[in-house]
């Protein structure tokens, strides 16, 4: 049920810290582990900071029109960026983890660094040991990233285009009619089936609203009619 869920996916969040905690003072103990993280972080930011000016032109070059006809505000321009730009860098950020490891090993093997580890009896699998670890981390923090941060973002970001840039109404607060669902009281036996004839949510109105009870035979038990039910906050009142 939901508890299990919840309390399966806090033990994996526990152990993905715990994880990430041991990998990142592994990585601070000696000098290579050191300086090849380090060498990494750097190609890798390089490359985010590519990714991001990537993204912000290609979306420019769709949106100046729109910009030009519709002359929204600087701070609407910038929060539109702020808010698109991450989720798309996500998309590309096993491009940039894959490039970043390739152009530190080949920097490693020009600069001679690669063949001075060797002699000093490092192996290729010792060397690359670190930037596993950090991809680790990096994997576990862009997972945090997806499942919490990102659809907050994809959501303001809608907001600032479709209501204050192109000036529309929020699609969920759009009227829609003839609106079907079928749920389920926690524990009951019983199924329901709602209809809505009308759904305003900007106006917190709704009309023709029915409610069919049901048994486990699919027979009806009960029905509620109600044709102009009042919404508040916490329960329907017809």
């Amino acid at each position: 049920d939901a508890r299990d869920m919840s309390l399966t996916a806090l033990t994996v969040a526990i152990v993905v810290a715990l994880l990430a905690y041991w990998m990142v003072a592994w990585l601070c103990v000696g000098v290579i582990n050191r300086y090849l993280s380090r060498q990494f972080l750097i190609l890798f930011t390089y490359g985010l900071a590519l990714a991001a000016v990537v993204v912000i032109v290609g979306d420019l070059m769709t949106t100046l029109e729109r910009y030009i006809r519709l002359k929204p505000g600087i701070k609407l321009i910038f929060l539109h960026f702020v808010y698109r730009t991450p989720p798309f860098v996500y998309q590309g950020l096993h491009l940039v983890m894959l490039m970043s490891t390739i152009l530190l090993f080949v920097g490693l093997s020009r600069s001679n660094e690669l063949t001075a580890l060797k002699a000093g009896g490092v192996s290729l699998f010792r060397a690359g040991m670190p930037v596993l670890c950090l991809a680790m981390v990096i994997s576990a923090t862009s997972l945090g990233f997806q499942e919490y941060i990102m659809p907050w973002m994809n959501r303001r970001a809608t907001e600032i285009d479709e209501a204050k840039i192109k000036r529309r109404t929020m699609p969920e607060l759009r009227k829609r009619t003839e609106i079907w669902y079928r749920g389920r009281e926690d524990g009951a036996a019983e199924s329901r089936i709602y209809h809505i004839g009308l759904l305003d949510p900007g106006n917190q109105q709704m009309n023709n609203v029915t409610v069919l009870s049901l048994g486990s035979d699919f027979t009806m038990r009960r029905r509620w009619d109600a044709r102009d039910p009042e919404l508040d906050s916490r329960r329907v009142q017809s």
